[in-house]
Order: C-alpha cells, then sequence, then structure tokens
C-alpha cells in the first residue's frame, strides 16, 4: 500500500542519492541560493524519520568572532523564536506534525547588532516504514541438502533501498542495498534440521520495517539406522518365499535387491515402525543375500546397502555310526554312564550339526547337544540288562537323518564274599608262607596283597577257593593280608581281610640280680632276680648251672625273690631260658654276681705328703689314702663321720681344710664292693694361710721419671710377716728357680735398672716362715737420658709473609718426646719460662720495624733432659698499598650511551687488584695490576659506584677506593608548551609572542619554527622566553627539543597560535 505523503518521492530519492554520494558538504540548496548563512539539518540528511533534528548554522560572510546572536525557528517570520548567544554546536529542534517537506528559518546578528537576512533549509520528514515484507527460501521447498548450507533467497518489501539478512534476530550487520534476490550461506553450526534466515528492511528515511523469515529443512545426511530381515531373522530357510521386514530412520524410499531381482518401493512403514515385503529367492541351495537402499525427501540416498542373509537348506544329514568305548559287552557303571564314540558321515560338516540322543527308539525322551565325537552317555539304568542307544544328526537347517543304535548288557552287582580265613583261622604261624581260603558268590579274578593298596599294577589272579603260600610281610607282629573280587561285568567286591599274629623270633630277655649289683654279702647267699622279656614270653626255666632240659618248665615271672646262690663266697651264675606263645626258645640268659662277707683291711691316710703346714690360702690340699679291697669311702673332719656320704674309693682326693690357721685333722673309713666296712683311720696337718702383706714399695720415692747416668735407684720397702724378699727386673714368674735368689728382708737398697733407655719395672715378692709367697708387687719409673730430638718452629703455618700491624703470629712448635717448651726472640735461654707443650699453636708477637723476624725455641721432656735451640724465620711487611686511587672517563659525570666505563687507576706498593660494583666483591677474583680497566656498566639510570682494592705480594690489602659516575639514557621530560598562555589568537603589530616550557631536567634547548628545525641551535634553558613570529598573518607554529646534561635529547612538541593584525 502506498505511504501518504505531501511531497514527491522522486525528490527525497534525488536527495538521498547526492547524500549517499558524499556530494552534499555542509550547505543546504537554499543556503547556496542565499550565500550568507548556512542551515545543516540533521547534519545533512535529506530524509528523517524522526521530528526532532539538530540544526548547525554558521556564518558565511562575517567572522564567527564577530556573530553576536542568532534565532532559529519553523515559522517563516520567526515570530517562534528568540535571540539568543551564537554557537556553532547543533541545537535540537522538532518539526511540525505529518509527513512532508519541513523547513527551518534562522537569522543572525553581529557584535554591532546588524541583522542578516531570514535564511532557510529543508528536510523531508517519512515515519512510515516498507510494507509487503517477506522472504522465500530455494522457491519455496521444503527440503535443502546441500552441504555448504547454499540456498537462494527472493526478498520481497515495498520501498526499500537498504536491507539486512541474518541467520539469527541479532541482525549485527551492515545494512546494504536492497536486491529482490540473493545468494544466501544458511548458518551449519547446529547440524541438519529447520534453517531460518531473518530480513528487515529499511526506507530512504531509516524506517525499519518489521522482522520476515523464510525456513527451509536442512538435511545433508543419508537414512541412518537402515535395517533388514528376513523372516524372522533365523539362520535357515526351506521355502524361498519370505517376508522381508524393513526399517531405517528418515527413509522416504526404498529399492530391494537380491540375486537377479531389483524393486524400488515407497517407504511406508506400519504401527511397529517396519516396514514388511514378500519377496521370493531363487531355488538355489545356499546362502541368500538380501539388500536395501534408502532414499530420503531431500534425495539422499545410502551409498552402502544393508543386507540380511539366510540360507537355503532342505537336504538331510546321513546317519551317524558310533560304538561303546571300550568296546565290551558289560557295563557296570552305577549310574549306567558309558563313554560313545560317534562319527559323521565325510560329506557332513561335524561343527555345523546337532545330534539326538535317546534310550528310545522313538526318542521320546531325547537329549539334544551339539555334535561331538565322544560323548558320555547315561543308560536307562531302572535294572541292570540288555541296554540300547540311539543317535540321529540335525543339520543347522534342521533336517533329520535316520537313526544309529547299539546295546550294551549293564551289570551293576558285585561278588559276595561269605569267607576268608588264613591257615583254617589260626591265631599264630611261625612261618611266613600261609594259605588263604575263601567262598565267594560271582567271582571270576581275584587281587590279593598285603597292604590294602589296590591298583592297576596288581595282577588280577583267576579265581580259587584255596590259594598256597602266600607270603606273609616281613617282620614279626600281626599280618593283615587284603583281598578283592570281580565278575565278567567288572563289578569290584569290597575288599576282606583276615588276621594272623607272624612269630620267627626266638623270645629274647634280661635277668638283673640285686637290680643289677656286682656284689653281695648277704650272710645266707640269698639274691632277688628280676626278669624283662618280651610280650609274647609264657613259661621260664632257672638253675645255678646252665643245663636246664631237665629243668622244670615253669609259667614267667618277672620278680623271683630269695633266690639261694650256690655255696661259698665267689662270682656265682644264675641261668634263665624263656618260652614265648609261638613255642620259640630263647637262648639261655645268666648273669653273674660276687659274694663277699669279707670287709677291706690294711688301711691308711696322709694330709698333702706328710708336709708339715698348709699354705694355700684356700685350705686346698691333697688326701693319700690306701685300703685293700677298698670300692667305697667316707671322709670327714670330724672323727664320727657325721654329715658325710660314701664315695667310690679313690687313692688321692683334693681336700678343703676349714681356712681357720692351727691344727686340722680328717678321719676316712673304707667299704669294698659288697658293703662291707673298715674300721676309722685319721692324719693331722698345720695351716698358716696368709702371705707376706707389702704396705708401701716405691722407686726413687715415687718419682715417675730417672736420668741417673748409672741407672741406679733408690727402693724403700714396708712390709708385715715377711723374712725373705726376692727383686727382679723381670717378672719373678720368669725366673728359673735357679735364679731366684733370696735375700734376707731389707726396708731399704740401692737397685740398677737394666738395659737401655724406656719405661722399667721392678719386680718383688716375700716370703715368710710358712713358705707363703705373696703375690707379685711392681713398681715402675721411667728411664730417660735423650734430650728431645726433631724440633721444629713453624711460624703462621709456614706462610712467606707476616702482615699484622701488632706483630702477632701463631707459632706450632713440636719436638720429639718433648713435654715443655721456652720460646723467644732471640737465642739467649739462660732464663728460659718453660711452658706445657700441646698440639695448639702458641700465639707470639715478634718485631714489626724489620724485613725477618726470627723465633727461636728450646724443648724440655718429662725427665728434665733439655733439646738444642731451634728457630724460624718469617718475611716481615705490614703496610697495605699506598695512595690508592680511580678515575672514571677522565672524570666525566656521565656515562656515554655504549655504558663503556674507562677506569684510570693508581696505587702505590700492590701487586694485584679487584674491581667491582657491588661492596662485598662477590665473585670478583684478584687480578694482576694494570694501569686502567674497562667495563659495560648497564641497568636503570641512576648514579654508578665503581669500588677498587689493591693487595701486595705480602697480602696486605689497601682500603676499598671507588669512584662515580651517573647512568642516564633517559631524555628530559618536556611535557608542552604554550603560546601567550595558550591564547588562540595575536594580533600583536611585533609579532612578538611570550613562550612557556613545561619540562623537567633540561640545560639546553632548540627552538625553531620550522618543524625539522632544520634553522635551530643548541641554547641555554630557559623556561620563560619570547620569540618573534615570522611571515604574515595566519597560523603560526613553534617546535622545542630539550637536551638535558647527559646530552639526552627529549621528543620535539609543538604549540600554535593564530596571528591577526587587522579587520
Amino acid at each position: 500500500m502506498p505511504k501518504t505523503s505531501t511531497f514527491s518521492r522522486k525528490k527525497s530519492s534525488i536527495i538521498y542519492l547526492l547524500f549517499t554520494l558524499g556530494l552534499f558538504l555542509f550547505l543546504s540548496i537554499d543556503a547556496l541560493a542565499v550565500g550568507e548563512i548556512a542551515i545543516r539539518i540533521d547534519n545533512g540528511r535529506p530524509v528523517t524519520n524522526e521530528r526532532e533534528v539538530t540544526v548547525e548554522v554558521r556564518s558565511l560572510k562575517t567572522p564567527t568572532n564577530l556573530v553576536r546572536q542568532m534565532r532559529i525557528g519553523v515559522n517563516p517570520d520567526l515570530s517562534d523564536a528568540k535571540w539568543t548567544s551564537f554557537s556553532s554546536a547543533p541545537v535540537k529542534m522538532k518539526l511540525s506534525e505529518g509527513d512532508g517537506e519541513k523547513f527551518i528559518y534562522a537569522q543572525l546578528k553581529d557584535q554591532a547588532g546588524n541583522e542578516s537576512p531570514i535564511n532557510s533549509s529543508s528536510i523531508m520528514l517519512d515515519t512510515q516504514p516498507p510494507q509487503n515484507c517477506a522472504v522465500t527460501i530455494n522457491g519455496g521447498r521444503l527440503y535443502t541438502n546441500d552441504k555448504q548450507g547454499r540456498v537462494l533467497l527472493k526478498l520481497d518489501a515495498d520501498e526499500a533501498v537498504q536491507m539486512q539478512v541474518s541467520n539469527s534476530t541479532s541482525f549485527n550487520i551492515a545494512w546494504e542495498g536492497y536486491a529482490n534476490t540473493k545468494r544466501w550461506i544458511l548458518d551449519l553450526s547446529g547440524g541438519d534440521g529447520v534453517k531460518k534466515v531473518y530480513a528487515r528492511f529499511r526506507d530512504a528515511a531509516g524506517n525499519i520495517s518489521e522482522t520476515v523469515e523464510g525456513g527451509i529443512n536442512l538435511d545433508t545426511r543419508e537414512p541412518t539406522n537402515g535395517f533388514i530381515q528376513i523372516n524372522e531373522g533365523e539362520e535357515f530357510i526351506k521355502s524361498t518365499n519370505v517376508k522381508l521386514k524393513i526399517k531405517a530412520d528418515d527413509a522416504a524410499r526404498v529399492r530391494v535387491v537380491s540375486r537377479g531381482r531389483g524393486l524400488n518401493f515407497d517407504y511406508s512403514p506400519e504401527d511397529d515402525g517396519f516396514m514388511y515385503i514378500d519377496w521370493t529367492l531363487d531355488s538355489a541351495q545356499g546362502t541368500k543375500v538380501v539388500k536395501a537402499y534408502f532414499q530420503d525427501e531431500a534425495r539422499n540416498s545410502t551409498q552402502a546397502p544393508v543386507e540380511a542373509r539366510t540360507i537355503y537348506d532342505t537336504k538331510p544329514p546321513s546317519p551317524p555310526k558310533f560304538q561303546f568305548i571300550p568296546k565290551v559287552r558289560y557295563t557296570n557303571d552305577p549310574n549306567g554312564k558309558v563313554n560313545l564314540q560317534i562319527q559323521a558321515n565325510p560329506g557332513d560338516v561335524p561343527n555345523k550339526l546337532t545330534m539326538l540322543v535317546s534310550n528310545f527308539e522313538d526318542f521320546s525322551v531325547a537329549d539334544t547337544m551339539s555334535f561331538r565325537n565322544s560323548l558320555t552317555w547315561t543308560l536307562d539304568a531302572e535294572e541292570d540288562g540288555l541296554k540300547k542307544v540311539f543317535i540321529k544328526l540335525c543339520d543347522e537347517a534342521k533336517n533329520y537323518s535316520d537313526a544309529s543304535f547299539q546295546g550294551i548288557i549293564l551289570d551293576r552287582e558285585p561278588p559276595v564274599t561269605k569267607r576268608f580265613v588264613i591257615n583254617d583261622s589260626a591265631e599264630w604261624t611261625n612261618n611266613a608262607k600261609v594259605a588263604l581260603m575263601t567262598s565267594v558268590e560271582g567271582a571270576a579274578t581275584m587281587q590279593i596283597n598285603n597292604n590294602g593298596i589296590f591298583n592297576y599294577n596288581l595282577p588280577w589272579l583267576v579265581y580259587d577257593s584255596i590259594f598256597y603260600d602266600w607270603e606273609l610281610t616281613p617282620g614279626e607282629g600281626e599280618k593283615t593280608v587284603y583281598i578283592r573280587f570281580k565278575d565278567a561285568a567288572e563289578n569290584v567286591s569290597e575288599v576282606s581281610t583276615a588276621n594272623i599274629k607272624l612269630d620267627t623270633q626266638n623270645p629274647e630277655g634280661t635277668l638283673l640280680i640285686n637290680g643289677g649289683k656286682k656284689f653281695t654279702n648277704h650272710p645266707q647267699g640269698m639274691v632277688n632276680l628280676e626278669l624283662s622279656y618280651d610280650t609274647d614270653v609264657v613259661g621260664m626255666k632257672i638253675a645255678n648251672t646252665p643245663y636246664l632240659d631237665s629243668v622244670k618248665l615253669m609259667p614267667v615271672e618277672p620278680i623271683i625273690n630269695s633266690w639261694e646262690l650256690s655255696q661259698g663266697d665267689g662270682i656265682k651264675t644264675v641261668f634263665v631260658r624263656l618260652i614265648d606263645q609261638a613255642g620259640n626258645n630263647s637262648k639261655i640268659i645268666y648273669e653273674k654276681i660276687l659274694l663277699d662277707r669279707t670287709p677291706p683291711s690294711e688301711g691308711s691316710i696322709t694330709i698333702n705328703g706328710g708336709s708339715e703346714w698348709i699354705t694355700q690360702p684356700d685350705g686346698k690340699t691333697v688326701l693319700t689314702l690306701q685300703a685293700a679291697d677298698a670300692q667305697y669311702m667316707i671322709v670327714s673332719s670330724n672323727p664320727d663321720l657325721a654329715n658325710a656320704e660314701w664315695e667310690e674309693y679313690k687313692p688321692t682326693i683334693p681336700w678343703t681344710v676349714s681356712k681357720k690357721e692351727g691344727y686340722h685333722a680328717v678321719y676316712v673309713k673304707f667299704k669294698d664292693q659288697a658293703g662291707n666296712e673298715s674300721d676309722i683311720y685319721s692324719d693331722s696337718i698345720k695351716a698358716k694361710f696368709s702371705a707376706p702383706i707389702i704396705n708401701s714399695f716405691t722407686i726413687n720415692k715415687g718419682a715417675e721419671y730417672t736420668n741417673d747416668p748409672q741407672k741406679t735407684v733408690r727402693i724403700n720397702l714396708e712390709a708385715e710377716d715377711a723374712v725373705e724378699m726376692l727383686v727382679s727386673n723381670v717378672p719373678t714368674r720368669s725366673l728359673q728357680k735357679e735364679k731366684m735368689v733370696w735375700k734376707p728382708l731389707s726396708n731399704q737398697f740401692d737397685w740398677v735398672l737394666s738395659n737401655e733407655d724406656g719405661s722399667k719395672v721392678v719386680f718383688l715378692r716375700l716370703r715368710n716362715e710358712a713358705g707363703n709367697v705373696s703375690t707379685e708387687y711392681r713398681a715402675n719409673i721411667i728411664l730417660d737420658r735423650i734430650p728431645p730430638v726433631d724440633g721444629r718452629v713453624i711460624i703462621n703455618k709456614n706462610t712467606e709473609w707476616m702482615t699484622n700491624r701488632d706483630g702477632r703470629v701463631e707459632v706450632q712448635l713440636y719436638a720429639k718426646d718433648a713435654s715443655h717448651y721456652a720460646i723467644s726472640n732471640n737465642n739467649d735461654f739462660s732464663a728460659p719460662e718453660w711452658k706445657e707443650l700441646t698440639l695448639d699453636a702458641v700465639n707470639w708477637n715478634i718485631p714489626v720495624d724489620q724485613d725477618e723476624a726470627t723465633v727461636y725455641a728450646q724443648f724440655k721432656d718429662e725427665a728434665g733432659n733439655i733439646s738444642d735451640i731451634f728457630s724460624a724465620s718469617i718475611k716481615v711487611d705490614v703496610e697495605p698499598p699506598k695512595n690508592a686511587g680511580i678515575e672514571i672517563n677522565n672524570g666525566d659525570k656521565y656515562l656515554p650511551k655504549d655504558g663503556q666505563a674507562d677506569i684510570s687507576i693508581s696505587v702505590e706498593g700492590a701487586t694485584e687488584m679487584r674491581i667491582s660494583s657491588q661492596e662485598s666483591f662477590p665473585g670478583v677474583k684478584w687480578e694482576p695490576l694494570q694501569p686502567s680497566k674497562t667495563i659495560i656498566l648497564s641497568g636503570k639510570d641512576g648514579k654508578r659506584n665503581i669500588l677498587a682494592q689493591f693487595r701486595d705480594k705480602a697480602g696486605n690489602e689497601s682500603e676499598i677506593v671507588s669512584a662515580s659516575i651517573m647512568l642516564d639514557n633517559s631524555p628530559p621530560e618536556l611535557q608542552k608548551i604554550s603560546i601567550n598562555d595558550g591564547a588562540e589568537w595575536s594580533n600583536a603589530p611585533d609579532k612578538e609572542v611570550k613562550i612557556q616550557i613545561f619540562g623537567e631536567e633540561a640545560v639546553e634547548m632548540m627552538v625553531s619554527q620550522k618543524e625539522d628545525l632544520s634553522d635551530g641551535r643548541w641554547m641555554e634553558f630557559k623556561n620563560d622566553f619570547s620569540i618573534v613570529l615570522e611571515g604574515e598573518d595566519g597560523l603560526k607554529n613553534i617546535y622545542v627539543k630539550l637536551k638535558d646534561e647527559a646530552g639526552n635529547e627529549s621528543r620535539v612538541v609543538s604549540s600554535s597560535i593564530k596571528l591577526k593584525r587587522e579587520f
């Protein structure tokens, strides 16, 4: 529908065209005609759709600075406007109501009050957006399968001059010129699905239509999840007429193909989601394949088909062959289980067969299983008898063969044992070979052994009711024979056993007389007999002679009391023979005993071989004992032998008397083996146990050392209860007896030490009247007649120089065997001050007023021997290098741009130096002295210190000297310049203006009125100065650059002012 308007659309279009081509500058058409006032509405737009607009007014004749007031209105006579201060800034105004051409009127007034003519400008007001808008995709098709999303848009809108097309409603795009058709790319980010394209249109006034949309279904994927099935999916079929079950997502059409046949169908699934097609396959036996291809509404077709397979098979397998394993006529399995070996026809594939196995010919009860060559099968085992097994085969297509069968006799009853005995039920036998007697029903074979272990290695023997000469296991005792029986069906009976006791050994036993005693003194010659014997012994014969055949057999008894020996003292023998249950006789057993009724005689006792004294402190001595026929004795210090016990007779025994000194007696009585006792015998001895005691034993009154040239020392001795002494330079126990010279005791005497210098020991023993000798006493002294040697004096660990101003050094002193030292700065030791020698160094002061100093030392050992004089020297230098100084870059205040610092060095008496920019000289090593050195400094601007230290060959270090220089790579900061305090105009007749520079750290400046500063020169920096502008009236520029003390130059900064010297 056309927009209602009071102006020409043709004129509006022309004006808009001028606008869009950029030909409309600032002046309106009407202002151009007048030529005094320029009026611009809405930045010069020809059309607007808003009543509120902006208006700008400019004077084309009178300079702006001379215009004072203005008024703007919509009435031609400006009756609706008031005078206001002139401004070139936009002013907001409202156009009159209704679409059409709208006029704005304006008038100016200058400083003198002169008014310009009223001028006007116009703009078209249009508030109606484009109508009848629409977007059509691909001529209205429902689908597209273009994988790149390419479509053709048809765009309709009345009076549109611009449009926006987007895949979303946000329209974050620029407007473009309106076109009826447009090629477009759909948004593919979300994949397939309904895609929408949005559009809106704008007319020349900027009115925007409502958003319209068009849609199309993007489908770039072929149908998915294709499925085809023959019948119910069975692997085998027996008819060529089948029903196909088909399904696919997004399908519209389907093509079905099988061998020699292919048809197209519209895809029309039923309620269950599947499409069903009746189909006829070819008639050849074997695998059948049916394929399906799908196409959707967007004509996307599946490239690969889905397919279904089945096997058309109507031929049955051949009957199987089978047999029982092993090949027997009988089986005795308790559950009727048998093993079958089965063979299929070579033309049939065994792993694709199943088989039916049954005990019944009609297979009314059968097991179905996969084909196998061997099978364990359970017969109809309700009763024993002839049993049949039937088998037929079935292939994968359920084709069944004819049945095959085999028969076997089931017999599960084992033989029944009624009787099994050995030697006709005898309890004992003394022969390892016996007769086995049995009575068994149904037995065919039998197995016999002595251990009850029946295995395949044990032979089966033909059954016989009596088996002679069966040999029992070796050894004595009860024997068991095991036997079992087997019938023709391999049924094995339970194991039967029979027992008999085998005894082939003569009985054994032992005889003890009086519990094993060798003697008896019984007045009537009576003894007690003890017998021990095997458990099977039942009888015995006993006599005092070995001839037992005529002796009466009596029941065996373990104890026989009061057996009478033969007459007279002497060795007596008793003889015994034992008989066991099997009638075996033992060897003759006999035992002897001595019949003795006379006590020991000629007894005696002697203490310590008859010595007068016993001196051992522990009271130990030796008793010598004698008695004829004595076997035992009792010894005591009591006359009545109280609290003593009998012990075995010995000719000598150790004995300990009480530790009480004085007389001691010992008593003894003897007894023979038969228990006959002698009279009591005794002897006595005097006891003195203590040895002499030494209270004091010293050499040279306890001195540790002696340096006597003759090795003579004085011995001092104090002792108790001593009458003799033994003195030696070697341990007394090492002296031969003939060299032990006992001398009368002396309390003081001289003694000569042995051998050369060293630690000496004097050994001493004392002896009293009883001959008791004291323990060995020792006294020690060191014989040392040689002074210390190998003396050494080391100053400051053998360093070459001493540099301490106070002359303090560390002296290490050493001499072999020395204990003390004396030290001096000269070799006069007439009155030495002795000090204890240690491993620690000695702090010592030497003179510093000479080039070399010597330290002297003398050493003394513990024996007082004094060594020769030893010495050591050291060079003395306590003055460090002098007059040290450094200078950087010949005293320059600032470093050059490359940071190079050339350091000049001056010092006296130095050989080495080290230079660093850090106080602790981290990581800086000493280096040979040089007159100069160059280093590179970097980092942030600021003061840089260089430190130096010097060392002489003695190691004296000078004080640290330093020099500094400034590192400044930052130009001075030039913030701005101001001309005449920032004035825009100058009308000075002489063209002189005042310059102000706002900057920091500058010492020089360059000022020019040329941008390249080609006529500039460096001059002293000033913040304020005057300059005369060059040339005629107009815009003038001043350019300034600064330089600091380090020579860094600032950026160029400019400022301008307008020079106008007349109206």
